[in-house]
């Protein structure tokens, strides 16, 4: 094999792996599933289908209950919310 052949497969490879690993960070980013902190927003996805009702459990503010849809949702600063469930039941 030529050298210009070697070094055009060896690119080739090297492409394909940088682009596998590009493909494999870009999935592990994607948001968790439930209560999760995003530099300083607290965040629920609700990875199921329906609607369903979380407990948000505040710092200072009465906890509250909402209710949420398929998909990422802002819930307050991280200086505000300890955390958030699933309640066990649909709305």
């Amino acid at each position: 094999m030529s050298f210009v052949r070697h070094a055009v497969a060896v690119l080739s490879i090297t492409g394909a792996v940088l682009g596998m690993s590009v493909a494999v960070s870009g999935e592990a980013s994607a948001a968790p599933c439930g209560y999760y902190k995003k530099v300083e927003e607290a965040r629920y996805n609700h990875c199921g289908g329906g609607r369903v009702v979380i407990y948000v459990n505040t710092v200072l503010a009465p906890d509250y209950e909402k209710c949420v849809g398929r998909g990422d949702h802002y819930l307050g600063s991280v200086l505000q919310v300890r955390g958030a469930h699933y309640a066990g039941r649909t709305c």
